[in-house]
């Protein structure tokens, strides 16, 4: 069924654009998903490998993870086999989920098929209603639909519209997750931030220090310029005299 609340937010009553109403919201869901790397209703998706990782673990896309269905892999006759779950572990609090060998376990051995050998089938997203999928996201979808709805030109008053607004980046913003390489630059990105505003404040300081010496010295040239004076003039009233 159409949700409801996209065509609250669009103000519409009749059920005329139903048809293209739910083909501006599954496209805008599609959009969301793939700019924040996320899966937002339960669906069964595929990674594909062609081969086994070096190490004893493989990332998932999509999160939220829920289950693992199968490991499936072919040999080099293309003989398909299934990996029995008691090699591995599924860590679905993980962000991506993972998959991990457990300390018995391993990657089956031999050589493989020559393409896309290796089969993992999972189910991810955060729930079969929409009512489970966070705020944000939901909200980004609503608004990208309406854009899609209220833009169905590649270019308004003769110049190019948006493919997806600010309002939406920044709703999805904060969701957005391609992979743990991604968590990893964002914190060396955060470490360079707080080194850059360390650095600032040393030099703030730097420069403080410096016109606090600047300011001592002229309080000292200060007091030097008014002996003088004294001087001078208390030296001109004895010559006076």
């Amino acid at each position: 069924a159409l949700n409801k609340r996209f065509k609250l937010q669009l103000r519409i009553d009749g059920a005329t654009e139903d048809p293209i109403l739910e083909v501006y919201l599954k496209a805008a869901t599609e959009t969301i998903q793939l700019h924040s790397g996320r899966a937002l209703i339960t669906q069964t998706l595929e990674l594909i490998l062609d081969e086994w990782p070096a190490g004893d673990t493989i990332e998932l896309p999509s999160p939220p993870l829920q289950t693992v269905t199968s490991i499936k892999y072919k040999d080099a006759a293309g003989d398909e086999s299934t990996l029995s779950s008691a090699n591995y572990v599924v860590d679905t609090d993980s962000q991506p989920g993972r998959i991990r060998l457990t300390s018995a376990g391993s990657w089956p051995g031999g050589t493989l098929y020559p393409a896309s050998a290796i089969r993992v089938r999972f189910t991810a997203g955060y729930g079969d209603a929409p009512a489970a999928v966070p705020y944000n996201l939901r909200m980004a979808v609503l608004l990208l639909a309406g854009h899609y709805y209220e833009h169905r030109e590649a270019t308004q008053d003769g110049r190019p519209a948006a493919p997806i607004p600010f309002g939406v980046q920044s709703l999805i913003w904060l969701d957005r997750l391609k992979g743990s390489e991604m968590i990893r630059r964002g914190i060396k990105k955060r470490r360079l931030r707080i080194v850059w505003t360390c650095s600032n404040r040393a030099k703030h300081r730097h420069r403080t220090r410096i016109g606090a010496r600047i300011c001592g010295r002229l309080q000292l040239a200060g007091a030097w310029l008014v002996w003088l004076i004294l001087w001078f003039r208390w030296a001109f009233l004895i010559l006076w005299d």
